[in-house]
């Protein structure tokens, strides 16, 4: 699952008018349920949009490239920070299982 941020960026892309092809946010609105709220697989994807599994993944792959290109700059460093609290809190709570 790909969560909040991926959602705010095709929403807000859906308003600005972002760079993104619009048949890629209609596949990532398609394929991580923004509307419905139903995550789809890849092959029933690839079937909604009459494409071949690869091409699915490749146009996937190119989408999801373009979100994460436009994420701003300080995301992956606050999600490196949150996984080294999260491992160092899990460290602790071993650790005290132990005692």
């Amino acid at each position: 699952n790909y969560g909040w941020p991926l959602r705010r960026k095709v929403a807000a892309d859906d308003r600005t008018g972002g760079r993104r092809a619009p048949q890629n946010a209609q596949y990532l609105r398609y394929r991580f349920g923004f509307d419905d709220d139903v995550e789809h697989p890849l092959t029933e994807t690839a079937k909604h949009f009459h494409l071949s599994e690869s091409r699915a993944r490749k146009t996937e792959v190119q989408a999801l490239d373009d979100v994460w290109l436009e994420l701003p700059w300080w995301y992956e460093q606050r999600k490196t920070f949150l996984l080294s609290v999260i491992i160092e809190a899990l460290l602790a709570i071993g650790e005290m299982i132990d005692e």
